[in-house]
């Protein structure tokens, strides 16, 4: 399905009367990713198996409209040297960049981190599949050291976004399990807690996740069902994701609506709710079970979850998978319990102008042997499994792209969609609003449009419009707004604000000579900033007419029950 805002030109109003027009607006975000790779994952072409090549080319190959993405790879080495990191900047799509790299390795004096968005991160070591010790994560060669945290907990503290996935046990701990945030928002370690302890490969204890096949295998099917192999990870059948459910006030009185997170929400898709299965996942950790008053492990000084101005952004998980027990089923493993563990956490720090994070429960959700079939069958599945992948990616880029990504899908929204042609400055802010929010809803989805506009509304006013408000609430609630109108209202804002540049447009299309068009290079950003103010003017305006309305509509409704209580008095006379 298309993921993208089309922008024809043969659908564009500018484009009928200035074909030249473009490199003066608003260009596409371009998000640059780093992904971090040890020994022994490949980092593509696409069939690779054991590596990213799939996801990889659903980042390069797919078009977006309101962003463009660049990878590169990066080989993890021993050396803590800062300068022992060997650099080809003329490597193949496919080939590593860097090698012998660490978080605070340099290119000319300069962190490389810095000239990157995001940093993913798919480690291995220490190899160890079952048991072990917590030390033989600490003493790895891997195990990322004081001098590289420095420098990546700045670069996360300035808007960097990290994604970060190991497997079961300990695969992949070393280079994740004391990087700030990412350390507690999953399992690196064995624990006493269960919920933060890393499950083996074997045993009662693992997390098998896989599915069965056929009907010979469903023990919901047959009294004495056939074995499950381990090579069902490989096929065309996804596991079940449940997702967590956020409350959004409905336009009907009587109900709330449910919505994902937004890296779940899968536009025309529906919600993303299915992964790829696997034998033995790790564990992401429930934010019931972190401790979001300690210290980073590499600086006691620094907290891991900083606040700032009274703001602390905490982690959260936002989607489980389960495993089946067994028996009834019987697996290629062995016996297990059926278990309920959270598959995806997230952190989001954008609130305080610092990066996000997302961490995953096994990277066999994203190597290319566990989605290769799925994407040979094109299923409705699979694409709900792309496009979580691409989400990720959206989410993760830092604040000032993600104001870009909604600087570009609404200047283009105006300019390119011919709906808009009709539209002028008398039109109702709120229709402007819910017009071009459905316009690229359709494109993205909405739950990400509606993370974009939050960018720029001040939180204070944003907590105000959620469920769960700073003062008692009745039950059914006639005076709860919906977030969508927070969302319509902004939006409507920014678009009736960009409505004089199409008009300025047409008008020297025109042959008006004196029009002006020469833009400065920030101008549309600024008006968009404006815009934003206007729609939470309106929005303010709406609210203090409904709240007049609702206090006219309380007093008549006392009047005719105080005159319904007198007629009844009259009548039991």
């Amino acid at each position: 399905m298309p993921f993208e805002l089309n922008l024809d030109p043969s659908d564009l109003i500018i484009d009928r009367y200035i074909p030249d027009i473009r490199p003066i607006f608003p260009r596409p975000a371009k998000v640059r990713i780093l992904i971090v790779l040890e020994p022994g994952i490949s980092p593509g072409p696409p069939g690779s198996g054991f590596g990213l090549g799939r996801v990889v080319s659903y980042l390069r190959n797919e078009s977006f409209g309101f962003v463009n993405f660049e990878v590169d790879f990066a080989l993890r080495g021993t050396d803590d040297s800062p300068t022992a990191v060997d650099i080809d900047n003329g490597a193949g799509e496919w080939d590593f960049r860097y090698r012998d790299f660490r978080y605070h390795s340099v290119e000319d004096g300069t962190p490389i981190l810095h000239g990157y968005d995001e940093l993913w991160c798919f480690g291995i070591n220490p190899n160890i599949h079952d048991n072990g010790d917590n030390q033989s994560v600490k003493d790895s060669d891997y195990s990322s050291t004081p001098a590289e945290l420095t420098v990546l907990t700045e670069w996360m503290d300035n808007g960097g976004g990290v994604l970060a996935m190991g497997d079961h046990n300990f695969l992949g701990s070393a280079m994740c399990w004391n990087i700030p945030r990412v350390g507690t928002m999953r399992a690196w370690l064995k624990d006493d807690n269960d919920g933060r302890s890393v499950p083996n490969r074997t045993g009662t204890d693992r997390h098998d996740t896989n599915r069965p096949q056929n009907a010979s295998q469903d023990a919901s099917q047959t009294p004495n069902p056939a074995m499950i192999p381990n090579s069902v990870e490989r096929d065309a059948i996804a596991q079940p994701l449940e997702w967590k459910k956020y409350s959004v006030w409905s336009r009907l009185v009587f109900q709330r609506r449910r919505r994902p997170h937004p890296v779940l929400c899968g536009g025309s898709l529906g919600v993303i709710d299915r992964f790829p299965d696997h034998p033995h996942e790790g564990l992401v950790i429930h934010e019931d079970l972190i401790d979001f008053t300690a210290k980073c492990l590499h600086d006691n000084s620094k907290d891991e979850y900083p606040t700032v101005d009274g703001q602390q952004p905490t982690a959260e998980a936002i989607a489980w998978v389960s495993t089946l027990p067994d028996p009834p089923y019987n697996l290629a493993k062995g016996d297990q319990p059926a278990r309920r563990f959270p598959a995806i956490g997230v952190y989001n720090g954008h609130s305080i102008d610092h990066g996000r994070v997302l961490v995953d429960s096994t990277w066999h959700h994203w190597f290319d042997m566990n989605i290769a079939q799925l994407e040979a069958s094109d299923s409705e599945d699979f694409q709900k499994i792309k496009r979580y992948f691409q989400n990720v990616a959206i989410w993760l880029a830092p604040k000032h792209e993600q104001q870009k990504m909604l600087n570009y899908g609404a200047f283009w929204t105006v300019l390119a969609n011919p709906s808009f042609e009709e539209l002028t400055l008398d039109t109702p802010i709120f229709t402007l609003g819910g017009q071009a929010i459905d316009i690229l809803g359709r494109a993205t989805s909405d739950c990400l449009v509606t993370d974009w506009l939050l960018e720029f509304i001040p939180r204070p006013i944003h907590d105000l419009f959620r469920p769960r408000k700073p003062f008692p609430i009745p039950e059914p609630c006639w005076s709860c707004p919906p977030e969508e109108l927070i969302s319509q209202a902004v939006m409507g804002g920014v678009i009736r604000e960009l409505l004089p540049y199409r008009d300025k447009l047409i008008e020297k299309s025109w042959g008006r000579k004196k029009v002006d068009i020469a833009f400065k290079p920030d101008e549309i950003e600024q008006t968009i900033q404006v815009g934003v103010f206007q729609g939470i003017e309106a929005l303010m305006k709406t609210v203090d007419e409904n709240r007049e309305a609702m206090e006219r509509l309380s007093k008549l409704t006392l009047e005719a029950f105080e005159e319904s209580l007198k007629t009844l008095k009259v009548r039991r006379r």
